[in-house]
């Protein structure tokens, strides 16, 4: 008899727990149901909203530019004299744009790529020339300035970007973050964006190494009407892989590059 009721009672606590124990499971599944549910709602939306409803860059009417560009049908390594430049008695928003403008990136020869050469240093070059900034396109091996007779590195991307991290500031350049970089371009002074590779490390001793791809990029007013998103980054215009008067960091960085750019500008 006692064993008897042993084994009743053994059968209604395990048809009694085994309840219990399936809630308590399914009160996990449920919240992790819920949660992923809500991940992928929210990620669906996310992608909703930026690709289709987030505002895109408006439509440019360049300002009226010179048909005539033999000015600009040099060698690449060659200066050029522009016609429109700006100095810093003279900065705003529209006089900035309207240096940027007559380089005609998207079309200009001098800017398109040639055996898989590309020439966002030589674009980034000419526009400092033109606003009256240094951004030399010859180094001595110590990174100071040097002429076109006597010098060590050409102004590639990379050569440049550790001109401006180890000389930088001598030359009246400051580092600010990509909010500040696209508020300076909106006021008209000169702003960059910089990707150094990083297997180029420099000092005042020089380059280590200078011949990996970097890049350089133009910080320009943006357009009208357009409002400054932080995970798009600044508006941009360059010479590189593509050919752009306007475009966002985000266009044309991969997500990791996008977060290594320093933001250089010059008074």
């Amino acid at each position: 008899m006692a064993d008897l009721r042993k084994t009743f009672e053994f059968i209604i606590i395990s048809v009694m727990r085994k309840p219990y124990e399936y809630d308590i499971n399914k009160k996990a599944r449920k919240s992790w149901t819920i949660a992923l549910v809500v991940i992928v709602v929210v990620a669906a939306a996310a992608f909703v909203y930026f690709r289709f409803f987030f505002p895109e860059p408006a439509e440019e009417t360049l300002p009226e530019v010179s048909d005539d560009l033999r000015w600009l049908n040099r060698d690449f390594w060659v200066e050029v004299e522009a016609p429109l430049t700006n100095d810093d008695e003279n900065r705003s928003p529209e006089n900035y744009y309207n240096v940027i403008a007559q380089f005609q990136v998207e079309t200009s020869p001098r800017y398109q790529k040639k055996d898989d050469n590309t020439f966002c240093n030589i674009f980034a070059w000419d526009i400092a020339r033109a606003m009256n900034v240094k951004l030399p396109h010859y180094y001595k091996k110590n990174l100071m300035p040097a002429d076109a007779d006597d010098y060590y590195y050409t102004g590639s991307a990379n050569v440049r970007a550790c001109f401006l991290e180890v000389r930088g500031r001598e030359y009246g350049w400051k580092t600010v973050d990509a909010k500040t970089a696209q508020q300076r371009a909106n006021e008209g002074y000169l702003t960059i964006g910089v990707w150094k590779n990083t297997s180029a490390q420099a000092d005042e001793n020089g380059v280590s190494e200078h011949y990996p791809s970097g890049h350089i990029m133009i910080i320009r007013p943006q357009p009208t009407g357009i409002q400054f998103r932080r995970i798009k980054g600044p508006y941009i215009s360059q010479a590189g892989e593509e050919n752009t008067m306007l475009a966002n960091v985000s266009d044309v960085m991969t997500f990791i590059k996008k977060t290594q750019v320093i933001y250089y500008t010059h008074d």
